[in-house]
């Protein structure tokens, strides 16, 4: 599996393992968690907005704005301060994705000792 497809698999599997379905995330940190460089990063979550698997929202000073109101995706990544908060929310579609990928645990493992 290359690291584009597992950072696809892994990324939507743990977000859709968490509470809300949503989480923070900076191009930066997500690029050094998966070994991809940051412009690929960007590439990648905007093509999963395309994809309507995820959407996402940077605070742009007076509220949180979804991708689709930014004139250039490049605004969007770099509004103040540098490498900002990210809100990414699994949408329907992503669900869908992540529970084909992995199945999640149920119970408990038994130990074999």
């Amino acid at each position: 599996m290359g690291s584009y497809q597992h950072f696809k698999d892994d990324f939507l599997f743990k977000l859709y393992m968490t509470s809300d379905r949503r989480k923070y995330a900076t191009i930066g940190s997500l690029s050094k968690e998966y070994d991809i460089l940051g412009p690929d990063v960007r590439v990648i979550l905007t093509d999963w907005v395309k994809e309507q698997l995820i959407s996402l929202k940077v605070h742009d000073g007076q509220r949180m704005c979804p991708l689709e109101e930014w004139s250039k995706s490049e605004d969007f990544f770099s509004t103040p301060p540098e490498n900002p908060q990210i809100l990414v929310e699994l949408l329907p579609r992503g669900e869908d994705y992540a529970t084909n990928v992995k199945k999640p645990p149920i119970g408990f493992r038994a130990s074999g000792n």
